[in-house]
């Protein structure tokens, strides 16, 4: 299943959530998004009822796009991205997330290389174990393996940029993922970093919602011990209580 969001204020910017899929179960995120964590917590939810199915792709008309980003779920990892790419003109902008820890096929960076403008949007949120406890099960040492791995062998119109959420729980040391990006990506590769807020769980400014702060730790608590981790020590400078 996917389903195209058009923006409000320009429907010829396209978002494409490409479906569920997905192989990480990231603390900021929730079953509606990822398999993974449907699979954890056995929470199946219904269907978006502006969802289409995978056999539905060739209704998909992208006519004047200025731009179609394709997040998910993991996108690399759901059947609905290539054949919506291939509708893609190539002179719109296109903007791909990757959680980093699965690399594209072949007949994927195929497809890729004939765009004029396309980045590869990679979802960092913190480095090393701080990395692994957001981006739960992922390894950082295998992240960085498939970044370096990318930027040697993705067609060289290929931008990549690096997207990091900010929450109460990284806070402190998110700033070292632009550090790791400059040395660790080609200056003339590397489009820009950026960061936005986590909108809802462990969001920094959020004062009036149900999941305090309090509650927030209770949460972290329980997928600690569910998944052998230890948020305490891994953030130990953490605006939770």
């Amino acid at each position: 299943m996917f389903r195209i969001d058009r923006s409000e204020s320009n429907p010829n910017r396209i978002s494409i959530f490409t479906g569920e899929t997905c192989n990480l179960a990231c603390t900021l995120c929730a079953p509606d998004a990822s398999s993974r964590w449907q699979d954890e917590l056995k929470q199946y939810p219904e269907p978006h009822p502006d969802a289409l199915s995978n056999t539905d792709t060739d209704t998909v008309d992208f006519t004047n796009a200025v731009s179609i980003t394709f997040g998910g779920g993991e996108p690399v990892l759901n059947k609905s991205t290539l054949p919506l790419l291939k509708l893609v003109d190539s002179n719109t902008m296109v903007l791909m997330h990757f959680n980093c820890t699965v690399l594209p096929s072949q007949k994927l960076l195929d497809e890729c290389a004939r765009f004029s403008n396309i980045e590869f949007i990679l979802s960092i949120d913190d480095t090393e174990e701080r990395f692994e406890l957001l981006r739960y099960p992922a390894k950082w040492n295998k992240a960085v393996d498939n970044v370096e791995w990318m930027v040697e062998h993705c067609p060289p119109n290929i931008k990549f940029s690096v997207n990091t959420v900010i929450s109460k729980l990284n806070e402190h040391t998110y700033h070292n993922v632009e550090a790791w990006a400059e040395a660790t990506i080609p200056k003339d590769r590397l489009h820009y970093c950026s960061t936005n807020e986590s909108n809802g769980v462990l969001n920094r400014y959020s004062k009036t919602n149900t999941f305090n702060h309090v509650n927030e730790a209770k949460w972290l608590d329980k997928l600690d011990q569910r998944r052998n981790t230890n948020w305490r020590q891994v953030f130990p400078l953490a605006t939770i209580s």
